[in-house]
Protein backbone atom coordinates (compact mmCIF):
# COMPACT_ATOMS: atom_id res chain seq x y z
CA UNK A 1 0.00 0.00 0.00
CA UNK A 2 1.27 3.61 -1.00
CA UNK A 3 1.36 6.10 1.59
CA UNK A 4 -1.74 8.29 -0.95
CA UNK A 5 -3.94 5.30 0.03
CA UNK A 6 -3.01 4.34 3.13
CA UNK A 7 -4.00 8.47 3.99
CA UNK A 8 -7.33 7.68 2.40
CA UNK A 9 -8.05 5.31 4.30
CA UNK A 10 -6.80 6.34 7.04
CA UNK A 11 -9.00 9.81 6.45
CA UNK A 12 -11.80 7.52 5.21
CA UNK A 13 -11.79 5.74 8.52
CA UNK A 14 -11.83 9.23 11.04
CA UNK A 15 -14.84 10.40 8.64
CA UNK A 16 -16.71 7.24 9.36
CA UNK A 17 -16.43 7.49 13.46
CA UNK A 18 -17.03 11.59 13.39
CA UNK A 19 -20.24 10.64 11.69
CA UNK A 20 -20.69 7.48 14.21
CA UNK A 21 -20.12 10.06 17.07
CA UNK A 22 -23.13 13.02 15.40
CA UNK A 23 -25.47 10.30 15.34
CA UNK A 24 -27.96 9.11 18.40
CA UNK A 25 -29.35 5.87 18.49
CA UNK A 26 -32.18 6.69 15.91
CA UNK A 27 -29.35 7.17 13.19
CA UNK A 28 -30.01 11.22 12.65
CA UNK A 29 -27.26 13.51 13.40
CA UNK A 30 -26.96 14.87 16.92
CA UNK A 31 -27.19 18.95 16.60
CA UNK A 32 -24.40 21.04 17.76
CA UNK A 33 -24.79 23.26 21.06
CA UNK A 34 -25.18 26.10 18.88
CA UNK A 35 -27.64 24.18 16.50
CA UNK A 36 -29.61 23.91 19.42
CA UNK A 37 -29.52 27.21 20.86
CA UNK A 38 -30.78 28.82 17.39
CA UNK A 39 -33.51 26.42 17.25
CA UNK A 40 -34.76 26.94 20.23
CA UNK A 41 -34.24 30.78 20.25
CA UNK A 42 -36.74 30.65 16.41
CA UNK A 43 -39.47 28.61 18.39
CA UNK A 44 -39.34 31.42 21.47
CA UNK A 45 -39.82 33.77 18.08
CA UNK A 46 -42.48 31.57 16.93
CA UNK A 47 -44.13 31.33 20.60
CA UNK A 48 -43.95 34.84 21.42
CA UNK A 49 -45.86 35.49 18.09
CA UNK A 50 -48.74 32.87 18.48
CA UNK A 51 -49.12 34.33 22.01
CA UNK A 52 -49.72 38.20 20.75
CA UNK A 53 -52.10 35.87 18.46
CA UNK A 54 -53.90 34.88 21.09
CA UNK A 55 -53.98 37.81 23.50
CA UNK A 56 -55.44 39.99 20.11
CA UNK A 57 -57.70 37.03 19.03
CA UNK A 58 -59.26 36.52 22.62
CA UNK A 59 -58.22 38.95 25.36
CA UNK A 60 -60.80 41.85 23.81
CA UNK A 61 -63.43 39.38 24.50
CA UNK A 62 -62.78 37.62 27.27
CA UNK A 63 -62.49 41.48 29.12
CA UNK A 64 -65.67 42.80 27.85
CA UNK A 65 -67.04 38.95 28.82
CA UNK A 66 -65.69 39.98 32.53
CA UNK A 67 -67.09 43.26 32.64
CA UNK A 68 -70.41 41.96 31.56
CA UNK A 69 -70.73 38.54 33.51
CA UNK A 70 -69.67 41.53 36.83
CA UNK A 71 -72.20 43.36 36.41
CA UNK A 72 -74.60 40.93 36.39
CA UNK A 73 -73.50 39.20 39.32
CA UNK A 74 -73.04 42.38 41.31
CA UNK A 75 -76.76 43.61 40.23
CA UNK A 76 -78.00 40.17 41.17
CA UNK A 77 -75.73 39.63 44.22
CA UNK A 78 -77.24 43.38 45.86
CA UNK A 79 -81.11 42.08 45.16
CA UNK A 80 -79.97 38.50 47.58
CA UNK A 81 -78.39 40.48 49.81
CA UNK A 82 -81.14 42.96 49.80
CA UNK A 83 -84.15 40.68 50.08
CA UNK A 84 -81.64 38.71 53.72
CA UNK A 85 -81.02 41.94 54.83
CA UNK A 86 -84.74 43.07 54.89
CA UNK A 87 -86.07 39.21 56.13
CA UNK A 88 -83.50 37.59 57.79
CA UNK A 89 -82.58 38.64 61.59
CA UNK A 90 -79.28 37.27 62.05
CA UNK A 91 -77.98 39.52 58.87
CA UNK A 92 -79.95 42.31 60.74
CA UNK A 93 -78.26 41.92 63.56
CA UNK A 94 -74.12 41.07 62.71
CA UNK A 95 -73.75 42.73 59.54
CA UNK A 96 -75.09 46.31 60.00
CA UNK A 97 -75.11 48.13 63.07
CA UNK A 98 -77.86 50.31 63.72
CA UNK A 99 -76.05 52.45 66.45
CA UNK A 100 -72.93 53.61 64.72
CA UNK A 101 -75.29 53.66 61.13
CA UNK A 102 -72.89 51.28 59.58
CA UNK A 103 -74.45 49.17 56.60
CA UNK A 104 -73.41 45.78 55.40
CA UNK A 105 -70.12 45.84 53.73
CA UNK A 106 -69.79 43.34 50.34
CA UNK A 107 -66.88 42.73 48.45
CA UNK A 108 -66.87 41.18 45.19
CA UNK A 109 -63.80 39.59 43.45
CA UNK A 110 -62.79 37.62 40.17
CA UNK A 111 -61.53 34.13 41.48
CA UNK A 112 -60.65 33.31 37.80
CA UNK A 113 -62.61 33.22 34.35
CA UNK A 114 -65.95 32.65 35.58
CA UNK A 115 -65.57 32.32 39.55
CA UNK A 116 -66.81 34.93 41.80
CA UNK A 117 -66.36 35.59 45.35
CA UNK A 118 -68.67 37.46 47.23
CA UNK A 119 -67.24 38.62 50.93
CA UNK A 120 -69.67 39.87 53.28
CA UNK A 121 -68.25 41.29 56.08
CA UNK A 122 -69.63 40.98 59.74
CA UNK A 123 -69.85 44.60 61.60
CA UNK A 124 -67.37 46.51 63.26
CA UNK A 125 -66.35 44.75 66.62
CA UNK A 126 -67.92 46.51 69.42
CA UNK A 127 -64.35 47.28 71.43
CA UNK A 128 -60.72 47.61 69.53
CA UNK A 129 -57.68 45.11 69.31
CA UNK A 130 -60.84 43.26 70.98
CA UNK A 131 -60.25 40.27 69.42
CA UNK A 132 -56.60 38.34 68.55
CA UNK A 133 -55.93 35.75 66.10
CA UNK A 134 -53.88 33.09 66.82
CA UNK A 135 -52.40 30.97 64.13
CA UNK A 136 -50.11 27.45 64.41
CA UNK A 137 -50.83 24.31 64.87
CA UNK A 138 -51.12 24.43 68.68
CA UNK A 139 -54.62 25.94 68.58
CA UNK A 140 -55.29 23.03 66.21
CA UNK A 141 -55.57 25.31 63.20
CA UNK A 142 -54.20 24.25 59.69
CA UNK A 143 -51.07 26.06 58.19
CA UNK A 144 -53.19 29.61 56.35
CA UNK A 145 -55.62 29.90 58.46
CA UNK A 146 -56.55 30.98 62.14
CA UNK A 147 -58.73 31.03 65.47
CA UNK A 148 -60.30 34.42 66.44
CA UNK A 149 -60.07 34.86 69.98
CA UNK A 150 -61.26 37.38 72.55
CA UNK A 151 -57.90 39.14 73.57
CA UNK A 152 -56.37 38.01 76.74
CA UNK A 153 -55.57 41.81 77.92
CA UNK A 154 -59.97 42.17 77.64
CA UNK A 155 -60.91 42.96 81.36
CA UNK A 156 -64.38 41.03 82.46
CA UNK A 157 -66.32 44.07 82.02
CA UNK A 158 -65.09 44.31 78.26
CA UNK A 159 -65.44 40.92 78.01
CA UNK A 160 -69.14 40.59 79.50
CA UNK A 161 -69.93 43.68 76.55
CA UNK A 162 -68.29 41.24 74.24
CA UNK A 163 -70.35 38.11 75.01
CA UNK A 164 -73.34 40.44 74.79
CA UNK A 165 -73.46 42.00 71.34
CA UNK A 166 -71.82 39.04 69.68
CA UNK A 167 -72.54 35.91 71.68
CA UNK A 168 -74.47 33.86 69.50
CA UNK A 169 -71.42 33.96 67.19
CA UNK A 170 -68.85 32.79 70.40
CA UNK A 171 -67.59 29.82 71.03
CA UNK A 172 -65.27 29.20 74.18
CA UNK A 173 -64.73 33.00 73.70
CA UNK A 174 -63.71 32.25 69.71
CA UNK A 175 -65.64 33.42 67.11
CA UNK A 176 -66.73 30.32 65.22
CA UNK A 177 -67.35 29.09 61.70
CA UNK A 178 -70.04 26.83 63.18
CA UNK A 179 -72.35 29.23 64.63
CA UNK A 180 -71.77 31.47 61.76
CA UNK A 181 -71.81 29.57 58.19
CA UNK A 182 -75.56 27.86 59.42
CA UNK A 183 -77.47 30.85 59.76
CA UNK A 184 -75.63 32.90 56.88
CA UNK A 185 -76.05 29.95 54.43
CA UNK A 186 -80.16 29.75 55.60
CA UNK A 187 -80.35 33.08 55.07
CA UNK A 188 -78.74 33.25 51.14
CA UNK A 189 -80.95 29.50 49.95
CA UNK A 190 -84.40 31.31 51.48
CA UNK A 191 -83.24 34.68 49.66
CA UNK A 192 -82.61 32.75 46.19
CA UNK A 193 -85.37 29.97 46.63
CA UNK A 194 -87.78 33.56 47.11
CA UNK A 195 -86.52 34.77 43.54
CA UNK A 196 -86.75 31.11 42.07
CA UNK A 197 -90.65 31.15 43.28
CA UNK A 198 -91.32 34.44 41.91
CA UNK A 199 -92.13 33.94 37.94
CA UNK A 200 -92.24 37.47 37.50
CA UNK A 201 -88.69 37.64 38.57
CA UNK A 202 -86.47 37.41 35.59
CA UNK A 203 -84.05 35.81 37.37
CA UNK A 204 -86.00 33.04 38.82
CA UNK A 205 -85.05 30.14 36.70
CA UNK A 206 -81.50 31.32 36.03
CA UNK A 207 -80.40 30.54 39.31
CA UNK A 208 -79.35 27.65 41.06
CA UNK A 209 -77.29 26.95 44.87
CA UNK A 210 -75.46 24.45 46.21
CA UNK A 211 -73.95 24.15 49.45
CA UNK A 212 -69.61 24.23 50.33
CA UNK A 213 -67.66 24.56 52.94
CA UNK A 214 -67.41 28.65 52.78
CA UNK A 215 -71.19 28.55 52.66
CA UNK A 216 -73.16 28.36 49.48
CA UNK A 217 -72.30 28.78 45.91
CA UNK A 218 -74.42 30.49 43.60
CA UNK A 219 -74.53 28.95 39.67
CA UNK A 220 -75.90 31.94 37.73
CA UNK A 221 -76.62 30.47 34.05
CA UNK A 222 -76.98 32.90 30.76
CA UNK A 223 -78.16 31.61 27.43
CA UNK A 224 -76.06 33.69 24.91
CA UNK A 225 -78.50 35.22 22.52
CA UNK A 226 -76.36 37.30 19.81
CA UNK A 227 -78.34 39.34 17.45
CA UNK A 228 -78.11 38.83 13.85
CA UNK A 229 -78.07 41.37 11.08
CA UNK A 230 -79.79 40.69 7.74
CA UNK A 231 -78.46 38.13 5.45
CA UNK A 232 -76.46 36.85 7.89
CA UNK A 233 -76.27 32.90 9.00
CA UNK A 234 -79.80 33.10 10.25
CA UNK A 235 -81.14 33.68 6.67
CA UNK A 236 -79.50 30.71 5.48
CA UNK A 237 -81.54 27.71 5.35
CA UNK A 238 -80.20 24.49 7.96
CA UNK A 239 -79.33 22.58 4.96
CA UNK A 240 -76.92 24.92 3.86
CA UNK A 241 -75.48 25.75 7.22
CA UNK A 242 -72.65 24.18 8.62
CA UNK A 243 -72.59 21.78 11.05
CA UNK A 244 -71.05 24.24 13.84
CA UNK A 245 -74.12 26.71 12.81
CA UNK A 246 -76.53 24.23 13.41
CA UNK A 247 -75.27 23.21 17.37
CA UNK A 248 -77.24 25.54 19.97
CA UNK A 249 -74.85 28.01 21.59
CA UNK A 250 -73.75 26.74 25.13
CA UNK A 251 -75.18 28.40 28.27
CA UNK A 252 -72.48 30.54 30.05
CA UNK A 253 -72.33 29.56 33.75
CA UNK A 254 -71.30 31.62 36.18
CA UNK A 255 -70.46 30.29 40.05
CA UNK A 256 -70.36 32.71 42.55
CA UNK A 257 -69.13 30.95 46.30
CA UNK A 258 -70.76 33.38 49.40
CA UNK A 259 -68.13 33.88 52.13
CA UNK A 260 -68.58 35.64 55.59
CA UNK A 261 -65.39 37.17 56.11
CA UNK A 262 -63.47 39.46 58.93
CA UNK A 263 -60.45 41.77 58.45
CA UNK A 264 -57.31 40.80 59.90
CA UNK A 265 -55.17 43.18 61.91
CA UNK A 266 -50.96 42.89 61.83
CA UNK A 267 -49.33 40.24 60.39
CA UNK A 268 -49.98 36.65 60.61
CA UNK A 269 -47.62 34.30 61.89
CA UNK A 270 -45.18 32.63 59.80
CA UNK A 271 -45.58 35.52 57.08
CA UNK A 272 -43.35 37.14 55.30
CA UNK A 273 -43.59 40.11 53.14
CA UNK A 274 -40.88 39.93 50.25
CA UNK A 275 -41.16 41.17 46.64
CA UNK A 276 -40.85 39.11 43.45
CA UNK A 277 -37.83 40.77 41.84
CA UNK A 278 -34.63 38.67 42.32
CA UNK A 279 -32.09 39.48 45.61
CA UNK A 280 -29.39 41.77 43.83
CA UNK A 281 -28.80 45.08 42.87
CA UNK A 282 -30.47 46.78 41.86
CA UNK A 283 -33.41 44.78 41.71
CA UNK A 284 -33.47 44.35 45.35
CA UNK A 285 -34.16 48.15 45.89
CA UNK A 286 -36.68 48.47 43.99
CA UNK A 287 -38.64 45.69 45.73
CA UNK A 288 -37.63 47.09 48.93
CA UNK A 289 -39.54 50.17 47.98
CA UNK A 290 -42.82 47.72 47.98
CA UNK A 291 -42.32 46.11 51.13
CA UNK A 292 -41.56 49.04 53.12
CA UNK A 293 -45.10 50.55 51.75
CA UNK A 294 -46.96 47.41 53.05
CA UNK A 295 -45.25 46.98 56.22
CA UNK A 296 -46.27 50.89 56.77
CA UNK A 297 -49.98 50.17 56.11
CA UNK A 298 -49.82 47.52 58.85
CA UNK A 299 -47.96 50.29 61.34
CA UNK A 300 -50.40 52.55 60.63
CA UNK A 301 -53.22 49.51 61.53
CA UNK A 302 -54.74 49.24 58.04
CA UNK A 303 -56.16 45.35 57.20
CA UNK A 304 -54.33 43.94 54.70
CA UNK A 305 -55.87 40.80 54.38
CA UNK A 306 -59.04 38.80 55.14
CA UNK A 307 -60.18 36.15 57.22
CA UNK A 308 -63.06 34.06 55.66
CA UNK A 309 -65.10 31.43 57.51
CA UNK A 310 -64.48 27.98 56.53
CA UNK A 311 -66.38 24.69 57.41
CA UNK A 312 -64.78 21.70 56.63
CA UNK A 313 -67.72 18.69 56.59
CA UNK A 314 -67.82 15.86 59.46
CA UNK A 315 -66.18 12.81 57.64
CA UNK A 316 -66.91 9.42 59.34
CA UNK A 317 -65.22 9.29 62.96
CA UNK A 318 -63.82 13.15 62.77
CA UNK A 319 -66.05 16.05 64.23
CA UNK A 320 -66.29 19.21 61.97
CA UNK A 321 -63.59 21.08 61.28
CA UNK A 322 -64.50 25.12 61.57
CA UNK A 323 -61.74 27.76 60.96
CA UNK A 324 -60.75 30.97 59.29
CA UNK A 325 -58.60 30.92 56.30
CA UNK A 326 -56.22 34.07 54.89
CA UNK A 327 -56.44 35.52 51.94
CA UNK A 328 -53.95 37.82 50.85
CA UNK A 329 -55.46 39.21 47.35
CA UNK A 330 -54.79 42.76 48.19
CA UNK A 331 -50.98 42.39 49.23
CA UNK A 332 -50.51 39.83 46.40
CA UNK A 333 -51.75 42.40 44.16
CA UNK A 334 -49.61 45.21 44.99
CA UNK A 335 -46.46 42.65 44.80
CA UNK A 336 -48.28 41.77 40.96
CA UNK A 337 -48.28 45.71 40.34
CA UNK A 338 -44.53 45.97 41.27
CA UNK A 339 -43.43 43.22 39.31
CA UNK A 340 -45.28 44.78 36.47
CA UNK A 341 -42.93 47.63 36.26
CA UNK A 342 -39.63 45.31 35.76
CA UNK A 343 -38.03 46.07 32.82
CA UNK A 344 -38.84 47.19 29.69
CA UNK A 345 -41.63 44.98 28.66
CA UNK A 346 -44.47 43.89 31.11
CA UNK A 347 -43.76 40.07 30.83
CA UNK A 348 -46.41 38.71 33.63
CA UNK A 349 -49.42 39.12 32.28
CA UNK A 350 -49.29 37.76 28.74
CA UNK A 351 -47.62 34.98 30.48
CA UNK A 352 -50.57 34.79 32.79
CA UNK A 353 -53.39 35.55 30.63
CA UNK A 354 -52.31 33.14 27.89
CA UNK A 355 -52.51 30.34 30.51
CA UNK A 356 -55.92 31.41 31.84
CA UNK A 357 -56.58 30.90 28.01
CA UNK A 358 -55.82 27.12 28.16
CA UNK A 359 -56.80 26.65 31.34
CA UNK A 360 -60.56 27.63 30.14
CA UNK A 361 -60.53 26.29 26.58
CA UNK A 362 -59.33 22.84 27.94
CA UNK A 363 -61.63 23.13 31.16
CA UNK A 364 -58.87 22.48 33.58
CA UNK A 365 -60.48 25.09 35.83
CA UNK A 366 -56.98 26.43 37.78
CA UNK A 367 -58.04 29.22 40.12
CA UNK A 368 -56.15 32.64 38.95
CA UNK A 369 -54.27 32.52 42.46
CA UNK A 370 -52.20 29.53 41.97
CA UNK A 371 -51.19 30.69 38.36
CA UNK A 372 -50.28 34.03 39.64
CA UNK A 373 -48.43 32.40 42.73
CA UNK A 374 -46.49 30.17 40.19
CA UNK A 375 -45.94 33.27 38.00
CA UNK A 376 -44.31 35.14 41.24
CA UNK A 377 -42.21 32.56 42.51
CA UNK A 378 -40.55 31.97 38.82
CA UNK A 379 -39.92 36.31 38.68
CA UNK A 380 -38.54 36.30 42.04
CA UNK A 381 -36.08 33.31 40.74
CA UNK A 382 -35.04 34.51 37.06
CA UNK A 383 -36.48 37.83 36.14
CA UNK A 384 -32.99 39.10 35.41
CA UNK A 385 -32.93 35.62 33.00
CA UNK A 386 -36.10 36.63 31.59
CA UNK A 387 -35.54 37.42 27.55
CA UNK A 388 -39.11 37.40 26.35
CA UNK A 389 -42.74 36.26 26.89
CA UNK A 390 -42.19 32.89 25.30
CA UNK A 391 -39.41 32.19 28.16
CA UNK A 392 -41.54 33.55 30.89
CA UNK A 393 -44.87 31.89 29.74
CA UNK A 394 -42.41 28.19 29.61
CA UNK A 395 -40.75 29.02 32.55
CA UNK A 396 -44.20 29.66 34.49
CA UNK A 397 -45.88 27.02 33.03
CA UNK A 398 -43.08 24.46 33.71
CA UNK A 399 -43.30 25.60 37.79
CA UNK A 400 -47.08 24.96 37.53
CA UNK A 401 -46.72 21.55 36.23
CA UNK A 402 -44.33 20.59 39.47
CA UNK A 403 -46.48 21.85 41.31
CA UNK A 404 -49.34 20.09 40.38
CA UNK A 405 -47.04 16.95 40.11
CA UNK A 406 -45.67 17.14 43.57
CA UNK A 407 -49.77 18.59 44.69
CA UNK A 408 -47.61 21.07 46.75
CA UNK A 409 -48.07 24.97 45.67
CA UNK A 410 -46.62 27.19 48.57
CA UNK A 411 -48.09 30.56 48.96
CA UNK A 412 -45.76 33.24 47.93
CA UNK A 413 -46.37 35.13 51.19
CA UNK A 414 -46.66 31.92 53.80
CA UNK A 415 -44.36 29.83 52.35
CA UNK A 416 -45.77 26.57 54.55
CA UNK A 417 -49.27 27.20 53.46
CA UNK A 418 -49.78 24.56 50.98
CA UNK A 419 -52.48 25.87 48.27
CA UNK A 420 -53.55 22.89 46.73
CA UNK A 421 -53.41 21.33 50.30
CA UNK A 422 -57.31 20.86 49.90
CA UNK A 423 -57.72 20.28 46.24
CA UNK A 424 -58.50 16.79 45.34
CA UNK A 425 -55.39 14.70 44.17
CA UNK A 426 -57.08 12.99 41.30
CA UNK A 427 -58.14 15.94 39.82
CA UNK A 428 -54.16 17.28 40.85
CA UNK A 429 -52.92 14.05 38.65
CA UNK A 430 -55.16 14.75 35.93
CA UNK A 431 -53.75 18.44 35.25
CA UNK A 432 -50.21 17.54 35.94
CA UNK A 433 -50.49 15.07 32.46
CA UNK A 434 -52.42 17.60 30.68
CA UNK A 435 -49.95 20.44 31.36
CA UNK A 436 -47.25 18.21 30.47
CA UNK A 437 -48.55 17.06 27.14
CA UNK A 438 -49.42 20.76 26.24
CA UNK A 439 -45.61 21.64 27.18
CA UNK A 440 -44.55 18.45 25.12
CA UNK A 441 -46.97 19.91 22.25
CA UNK A 442 -46.06 23.19 22.37
CA UNK A 443 -42.04 22.18 22.17
CA UNK A 444 -42.46 20.06 19.39
CA UNK A 445 -44.61 22.81 17.55
CA UNK A 446 -45.06 26.30 18.79
CA UNK A 447 -48.13 26.73 16.89
CA UNK A 448 -50.31 24.06 19.19
CA UNK A 449 -50.50 26.87 21.42
CA UNK A 450 -53.25 28.35 19.04
CA UNK A 451 -55.14 24.76 19.30
CA UNK A 452 -54.86 24.67 22.84
CA UNK A 453 -56.54 28.03 23.39
CA UNK A 454 -59.27 27.39 21.36
CA UNK A 455 -58.09 29.93 19.13
CA UNK A 456 -57.38 27.75 15.95
CA UNK A 457 -59.46 25.28 16.66
CA UNK A 458 -58.96 21.40 15.02
CA UNK A 459 -60.79 19.13 16.82
CA UNK A 460 -62.04 15.61 15.97
CA UNK A 461 -65.70 15.32 14.83
CA UNK A 462 -67.02 13.03 17.77
CA UNK A 463 -64.80 16.07 19.97
CA UNK A 464 -66.72 19.19 17.92
CA UNK A 465 -70.39 17.91 18.52
CA UNK A 466 -71.68 18.46 22.17
CA UNK A 467 -75.33 17.90 23.31
CA UNK A 468 -77.21 20.95 24.66
CA UNK A 469 -76.68 22.21 27.68
CA UNK A 470 -73.72 20.10 27.89
CA UNK A 471 -70.68 21.38 29.55
CA UNK A 472 -67.24 19.85 30.25
CA UNK A 473 -65.40 19.83 33.03
CA UNK A 474 -62.28 18.28 34.40
CA UNK A 475 -62.99 18.75 37.77
CA UNK A 476 -66.39 18.37 38.31
CA UNK A 477 -66.20 15.65 36.87
CA UNK A 478 -63.43 13.94 38.79
CA UNK A 479 -65.35 15.01 42.22
CA UNK A 480 -68.46 13.53 40.88
CA UNK A 481 -66.66 10.46 40.54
Amino acid sequence: MNVRDYMHEITSQNANTLSSMEEGQDGKRKKSKEETLIEQQNKNKDLTMHMYKVLSARAKGLDEGRRTSSLRVKTLLQKIMADAMEREPHFQMYFSNTVTGEGVEIKIDLADAARYEMRVFLKSFPLPDCFQMQYGLQYQVPHGCADICIAKHMDRVERMMIRSELGNLLERDSLSPKLIIPWFRNGIVKAVKRIQMNDDDPDHDKISLEECEKGVQLIITENEQKSQAKGSISSIPDSQKPTSAKLPASPTIITVTCIVSVRGAGLPKGMRLQHALPNREPYSSQGKVVVDQMLSQVAEGRSVYTLDACLEPQEDDHPACAFWETNFKQLTEQIMNDARKFGKTNLLDPAINVIEMISISRHWEIPTSIIETAALWEFKKAANKLRNEAMCFKNVLERLHGYFQSQSCPHFLLANYNLLKLEDPNWCEIIAKEIGDAIAAMDDDPSRLLELTGTNKKKEKKDAVIEEGETVSIHSQNLKE
